[in-house]
């Protein structure tokens, strides 16, 4: 998670285990809709971008996060369940799915 000059936070993949295909070369996000994306390698994708606080509802959304394996962008919120782990929800027609990013130390 990287904070941006205007105060929201984006998210971008730096490792990926399986980085490079069959011929050797970097996968792409051959799968994102922007097709000036597609281009992208797939340690370098931004999966969440303008994430912000919102303090009425104590939380953090009024952002997309991007699913690379399906090529689709939907809504998320996000609340931290500690000081290493972040819940995020996604939802698209109110069908949500959750998921739980854990900090890493470098």
């Amino acid at each position: 998670m990287t904070k941006n000059a205007d105060g929201t936070y984006n998210a971008q993949v730096i490792w990926v285990e399986n980085a490079l295909d069959a011929n050797g070369n970097k996968r792409k996000d051959v799968k994102n809709p922007d097709k000036a994306l597609r281009s992208v390698d797939v340690d370098k994708i931004v999966l969440v971008k303008g994430l912000h606080y919102i303090p009425e509802d104590k939380c953090w959304g009024d952002a997309k996060i991007y699913d690379p394996t399906k090529g689709f962008r939907v809504s998320v919120s996000a609340e931290f369940e500690s000081a290493n782990k972040l819940k995020l929800r996604g939802t698209i027609l109110g069908m949500g799915v959750t998921l739980y990013w854990t900090r890493i130390d470098k």
